[in-house]
């Protein structure tokens, strides 16, 4: 018994000592505020409470453009566009509830309709009228919310890449699935918030750009680095998976009548192409650029036509 006892504890040694390897070389470690501060602009104080991370640029006397970024991502996502639109357009951008370094949600409702109601807090407050506002993916699905629950603020309106509808069930592979049934558990959301390495990061972000040269490195970094700010740790993951079970498609959509610009790539597997073709459909004002060989983020992979093509309809939407 004793000599059993002993190869026991020797092997639980040996597995506690491997366990405490790996956790030590695939555990990320949470920055701070301080950490992050090359990510910090100016602090909004909303009527509740909530810190938003904001930026304000461009042509402070020009029309007024608002941005409001993916989930997941931040502020940042947009910088591309920024060169080609500052010196006509004042530049209003702000990091989501729990993303970059704004404050999270107190009650973790993270969907599209609750930020919708941020995004009319933070316009509010800034005291922001005749305005165009675009939305890339997620922010795109609360851009939308947003424009049918308050139609006549906004004078037009961009969708690049955006939620709103979901894929067929079929359409859905059984990977995904099964990360989407894990992520809703205790020790999923432990994992998939805690554990990983830069390297899992970048595998991620590949996934969001067709063409394979692209370098994303610093679209990695800037996303490895934020999404580990200590107070949002796993929003991310409770985006995904509140949004999945509680949030339904847009509908309605033939009561936005602003002018409105659809951008999005034949190669997206994040907002499947066929979705654009249901938002030309559904908005009764929309014009759909479509761009071969592109992925997910459209801005980064295909900056200068993007952005030609926005400046083209805002010079003829009316927001001039």
């Amino acid at each position: 018994m004793a000599k059993f006892l002993k190869i026991l504890t020797g092997i639980c040694t040996i597995l506690l000592v491997t366990a405490g390897l790996w956790l030590s070389r695939n555990y990320s470690s949470s920055l701070s505020y301080d950490e992050l501060s090359e990510y910090a602009f100016e602090t909004l104080i909303l009527p509740d409470g909530m810190q938003v991370n904001y930026k304000v640029e461009g042509n402070l006397n020009g029309p007024t453009l608002v941005f409001v970024h993916g989930g997941g991502d931040s502020i940042g996502d947009w910088d591309v566009w920024v060169p080609a639109l500052e010196a006509q357009y004042r530049i209003v951008r702000f990091d989501l509830p729990g993303h970059g370094l704004t404050a999270p949600l107190p009650e973790e409702d993270y969907g599209p309709i609750r930020f919708s109601v941020f995004i009319k807090d933070v316009i509010d407050v800034l005291e922001i009228n005749d305005f165009a506002i675009a939305g890339h993916s997620f922010g795109g699905d609360s851009v939308v919310r947003y424009v049918l629950e308050y139609p006549n603020d906004p004078t037009a309106m961009i969708l690049v890449a955006s939620g709103g509808f979901r894929p067929s069930v079929d359409r859905i592979s059984e990977t995904e699935k099964d990360v989407l049934s894990m992520a809703g558990t205790w020790w999923g959301e432990v994992l998939f918030t805690y554990i990983g390495a830069r390297s899992d990061m970048r595998d991620g972000v590949e996934s969001y750009f067709y063409d394979a040269s692209f370098n994303a490195e610093a679209y990695t970094d800037k996303i490895w680095s934020l999404q580990r700010y200590s107070p949002n740790r796993g929003v991310t993951l409770k985006l995904l998976t509140y949004s999945i079970d509680n949030t339904p498609y847009v509908t309605d959509l033939d009561r936005i009548t602003i002018p409105s610009l659809i951008l999005w790539g034949d190669k997206d597997t994040i907002a499947w192409p066929e979705f654009a073709d249901r938002f030309q459909r559904e908005l009764p004002n929309s014009t759909l650029r479509m761009y071969e060989g592109i992925g997910h983020m459209l801005m980064m992979e295909n900056r200068d036509q993007s952005v030609e093509d926005l400046l083209q309809f805002l010079n003829t939407s009316i927001i001039n």
